[in-house]
């Protein structure tokens, strides 16, 4: 499932006040360096434009939080390669892998209201897909706490998505590897709880078992237990077109 947010960064700097922040919108923008800097070395910094070049990346928005408030947003580029359409500070960009931690505050929200545990056996709570059993998961099965932190053994690291023009598969279909789904099913092959793998497999199974858990569907899962209440009525889960 993928997330879209109304804004691709959501950081807090320190380093700046309130009051910096309405002065000089100019600092941030070519304040921009390397994650990794040497001590006692000036760092070299480079403006938006510089890194939207350097990566070949169209369109950027960015969102500054202050103190749990949104202090500054702005925007850069045009929304696709042929330079049509500008993005502006509403435009949607598709978040990938950050939807991931969100996910995981919903899970652990459910868990508050007793719908799920972190340490039961997962497959207790999933009613149209199960983990296979074997040797790996009979000693050790499964659990939502290993699912989150990536340490159930599952497989299916990542997901290269789908076109629009793609049929979409079920999540269901995505476990088993069926078609129309693009990827591998997802399975144990590493003994659960003793190795970090990141797994988007994984998360996947977190996702059907809340689904299963509410009669919800996962859209409505999140707009319910972390969107709305974050007040992020320009996010959503659902499949855009």
């Amino acid at each position: 499932m993928r997330i879209f947010f109304s804004c691709i960064l959501f950081f807090t700097m320190t380093q700046f006040t309130n009051s910096a922040l309405s002065q000089d919108y100019a600092l941030i923008e070519n304040s921009l360096t390397y994650y990794l800097t040497v001590k006692g070395e000036k760092p070299e910094k480079f403006n938006v434009y510089d890194r939207m070049k350097e990566h070949e990346v169209p369109g950027v928005s960015i969102a500054i939080v202050n103190h749990g408030k949104l202090a500054w947003a702005k925007s850069w580029g045009f929304k696709n390669a042929s330079k049509k359409n500008i993005v502006t500070n509403e435009t949607l960009f598709q978040a990938a892998s950050l939807s991931k931690p969100l996910s995981a505050i919903a899970a652990l929200r459910l868990v508050e209201e007793g719908l799920l545990s972190l340490d039961a056996p997962i497959n207790n709570y999933l009613k149209r897909w199960k983990i296979f059993e074997n040797e790996l998961t009979i000693e050790t099965p499964v659990t939502l706490r290993m699912l989150l932190t990536h340490t159930g053994g599952l497989t299916v690291t990542g997901f290269s998505g789908y076109k629009q023009t793609d049929k979409i598969p079920t999540t269901v279909q995505i476990l088993n590897g069926e078609t129309p789904a693009n990827t591998e099913a997802v399975f144990v092959d590493i003994k659960p709880n003793t190795e970090w793998r990141y797994s988007g497999g994984g998360y996947t199974v977190e996702q059907l078992s809340m689904e299963d858990v509410t009669g919800l569907k996962y859209p409505e899962i999140m707009k319910k237990y972390v969107l709305e209440p974050f007040k992020m009525n320009h996010s959503s889960y659902e499949i855009i077109h």
